[in-house]
């Protein structure tokens, strides 16, 4: 595990460029086919194929349930919003009987995290997804950028209902297979192209008690996610603390008795 740190500049009072640093906790990973009568194995080389399936292809759904079912990953981000805690649980795609409507703004809960003798301290994420592209000489390709107007308005819906805590999460997918460069690890660096993916938390539009996490997911080769990737996450903006209302606490308890039945 490592920490990358990105400087960000973003225009502070009067319009005086001011920065701040984003540090990523990152897990990165190799595998290797095992084979008989092979006694060694290199790893963290780069691959010049690029025949696997880019990570970008992934839907921000599917982009969840991957990171969720990867036990070292899930408790990365876990512990790095919640705390390190092994009281604590997880769900994601939550509906009812949390979310009343869903036929209105948020339809689900893509993350639901609370203490498991706590529910009254129920922290709810609304995950968004960019994808980034680089190319060989370096120059980045960002998409999807409307998608986090989107979440803000899904994540100020969540605070709206009266969560503990209510988090925006960027789900920030690289495909950095084509970029030249020895060095797989460091593919991916903060360019002007990107830069506004990084710029939620000085949005006007997001609730001032909403929190901002990144999460960046990094293909650095021809290999599947599964196989290599750099993923690390971001806590840019601490939520606040709300007083949880005892309607939705009591839908919350409801929620955690139900998957332990």
């Amino acid at each position: 595990m490592q920490t990358a740190e990105r400087w960000q500049p973003w225009a502070g009072q009067q319009g005086n460029y001011m920065r701040r640093i984003l540090a990523f906790k990152t897990i990165v990973y190799d595998t290797n086919l095992i084979i008989p009568k092979v006694s060694s194995y290199s790893f963290f080389q780069p691959h010049s194929s690029v025949s696997e399936e880019s990570a970008t292809i992934k839907s921000e759904q599917a982009m969840v349930r991957w990171l969720f079912s990867c036990s070292i990953l899930k408790s990365l981000i876990i512990g790095e919003i919640a705390g390190y805690d092994t009281n604590i649980v997880s769900a994601i795609e939550v509906q009812q009987p949390i979310i009343t409507e869903p036929n209105n703004r948020p339809g689900n809960i893509d993350i639901l995290i609370c203490n498991k003798f706590r529910p009254e301290q129920t922290i709810a994420i609304e995950s968004k997804r960019a994808k980034v592209v680089v190319y060989q000489n370096g120059s980045q390709k960002v998409n999807k950028l409307k998608e986090i107007e989107k979440g803000i308005k899904q994540a100020n819906g969540l605070q709206s209902m009266g969560f503990w805590k209510s988090y925006l999460l960027l789900l920030i997918v690289i495909d950095a297979r084509l970029k030249n460069g020895s060095n797989v690890i460091f593919k991916y660096g903060q360019h002007s192209e990107t830069s506004s993916v990084y710029e939620v938390p000085m949005n006007a539009s997001l609730n001032r008690d909403v929190g901002v996490a990144y999460i960046e997911i990094v293909q650095p080769t021809g290999k599947e996610i599964n196989k290599m990737a750099l993923v690390g996450i971001c806590i840019d903006k601490r939520a606040q603390e709300l007083q949880q209302g005892a309607s939705l606490t009591e839908r919350v308890r409801t929620y955690l008795n139900d998957q332990r039945s």
